[in-house]
């Protein structure tokens, strides 16, 4: 009977050994992504979180073997996870265990030492940062897998974050090549944003536009949730700061919905294009102030749930804003809606990966980076597309308020504004110039006989033809009615002052055919010049205005210089 009981015994135990080697994984050393051990590893779920490793490596029954995926949502325990690897023959004996998932409260490995016992690392950002075993941003663990013996290790996460515990393995050569790779792609991220916000920091000023403040915040704000997500804002920003580390990854993301809701309102001016779109902005900043307000009264699980509900929704209002601007027909938007949409598909790229639908690869590894990245570019290009906009709108309104409607030559206003620039000219260089008042003679017929619209098209004309007479540098303006007024910058009293007067006078007297109607008009004109007749606006006009009523009464058709006109007349 023992001798039976004694081979049964036997038995077992090589069953034991023989299902342990049969269950392990043998690694590959060459791996350039690492070697996921999400499907060759067994989980047990610790409800009451009380087991310790002695309890829990006795428990073989009650481990599962693993669907694949090592993602478990928000869950109210903690759970065990036990992996068995074996390395290759040849291949060198220091590994690396990698949990590629910062997030994590507490996590806790287990590895067999010499003495019969375990060797225990503590980690998780609920500790400083350095108690990690290596100084990075992922969890990383060494183990050394000393013959080619199956190893049997134990990890424990207890987290009030979503729980995914992504395993890889890596040999010691491999995870350093990975490594400097990495940090290179983000330094090169984190460099792209900072240098971008720079750059549009020195706009804003010189601007002196306040959108890009919102632009300058979300950029930033971005780039903390991007260093939270990949761990670099505990290992750099706050390493011994476990309230922080904690929080941050609701009050992050929180600042980021916020910062980015901001600045698309201030962009697309939803205000005013989307006003639906407007109220479901300051819905998403009042449910920031919530996931805050939660994170500070202590209530952290349930805030970080929800930031990924607010997160969804911010994603849906941006681009609900982006549309709707674009069918208002603001151009801007549709660089705006693209830069949206290459971080939703950067960000698809790490979920698709964490779903196991996409194998570890550049575009899954970085696509997030990638993606913020594109759209803190493109908000920029869009950003400046919007300023050529607004100074293309702004030279229409100047354009619009020192021009003639009827005629596009320059106004009232427009007058008044160059001659004042022209006398301070004067007074400063003692630069002369002329004015000449152009009035039309017997325009009124014109308009009794054939109707306003045939006069509107001869004013054009008239218009035209003064141009036609004068320098590039001279303004033509109309003052009103059939009236209009020529300044000449560096022109005085002179011979060359009176040939123009005489050519415009030539230019208005030829026929011209308006609608197939032959009109014939002539002008008066008055010329005046500073200096010499006056350095006072309304002294200037008076005198040309006296001119050229002198040479309407001298049978019009003609012009006078100020200077020849008593100051009775």
């Amino acid at each position: 009977m023992k001798r039976l009981l004694l081979a049964l015994a036997l038995l077992w135990t090589a069953s034991l050994a023989a299902g342990a080697h049969g269950n392990s994984f043998e690694l590959a050393a060459g791996s350039r992504f690492g070697q996921a051990l999400d499907a060759h590893v067994e989980i047990l779920a610790d409800p009451s979180r009380n087991l310790d490793i002695e309890a829990v490596a006795a428990a073989d029954a009650a481990f599962e073997p693993s669907s694949g995926k090592l993602a478990f949502g928000f869950v109210n325990e903690a759970r065990w996870i036990r992996a068995t690897v074996r390395r290759p023959a040849g291949a060198p004996h220091d590994w690396l265990l990698e949990i590629p998932f910062p997030s994590l409260d507490d996590v806790r490995v287990y590895v067999p030492d010499s003495s019969g016992g375990w060797h225990e690392y503590v980690t998780g950002d609920h500790y400083p940062f350095a108690q990690r075993p290596l100084p990075y941003r992922h969890f990383v663990f060494p183990l050394v897998l000393a013959d080619e013996a199956p190893l049997s290790f134990y990890v424990r996460v207890d987290t009030a974050d979503s729980m995914a515990i992504p395993l890889r393995m890596w040999s010691g050569e491999a995870f350093f090549a990975h490594l400097a790779q990495a940090e290179i792609v983000l330094a090169l991220y984190y460099g792209v944003i900072i240098a971008m916000v720079i750059y549009n920091a020195f706009l804003g000023i010189a601007l002196r536009d306040r959108t890009y403040i919102y632009y300058i915040g979300a950029a930033l704000a971005i780039l903390l949730t991007v260093m939270e997500l990949n761990g670099h804002a505990f290992q750099w920003l706050w390493p011994n700061w476990q309230w922080m580390a904690d929080n941050q990854h609701v009050l992050l993301p929180a600042l980021h919905f916020c910062a980015a809701a901001l600045w698309t309102r201030a962009f697309l001016q939803t205000r005013v294009h989307t006003p639906r779109a407007d109220r479901a902005l300051s819905l998403l900043i009042g449910l920031c102030a919530v996931l805050v307000a939660l994170s500070l009264a202590g209530h952290y699980p349930l805030a970080n749930q929800l930031v990924m509900v607010v997160g969804m929704l911010g994603v849906v209002i941006y681009l609900s804003c982006g549309i709707g601007a674009i069918r208002a027909g603001y151009a801007p938007a549709r660089i705006f809606l693209l830069a949206q949409l290459a971080l939703l598909a950067g960000g698809l790229a790490v979920v698709l990966r964490g779903l196991g639908l996409m194998a570890p690869n550049l575009l899954s590894e970085y696509g997030l980076q990638a993606g913020a990245a594109a759209e803190v570019i493109l908000f920029s290009i869009a950003l400046a597309q919007r300023v050529d906009l607004l100074r293309g709108e702004r030279a229409a309104a100047l354009h619009m308020a020192h021009n003639d409607a009827l005629t596009g030559l320059g106004n009232r206003l427009g007058l008044d504004l160059r001659l004042a620039e022209l006398l301070r000219q004067h007074a400063v260089s003692r630069q002369p110039f002329a004015l000449l008042v152009v009035d039309l003679d017997e325009f009124k017929p014109v308009n009794d006989s054939w109707g306003h619209a045939v006069g509107d098209a001869l004013l054009v004309e008239v218009g035209r033809r003064l141009q036609s007479c004068v320098r590039a540098s001279d303004l033509v303006a109309r003052r009103g009615g059939d009236e209009f007024v020529v300044l000449m910058p560096g022109m005085g009293r002179s011979a060359a002052l009176e040939e123009c007067a005489a050519k415009i006078v030539a230019a208005l007297a030829a026929p011209c055919v308006i609608e197939g109607h032959t009109l014939r008009v002539s002008a008066s004109v008055g010329v005046a010049s500073c200096p010499d007749d006056g350095a006072d606006p309304l002294e200037l006009f008076k005198r040309a205005d006296r001119a050229m009523y002198v040479a309407k009464a001298h049978g019009r058709n003609r012009y006078e210089l100020a200077a020849r006109t008593p100051a009775s007349a």
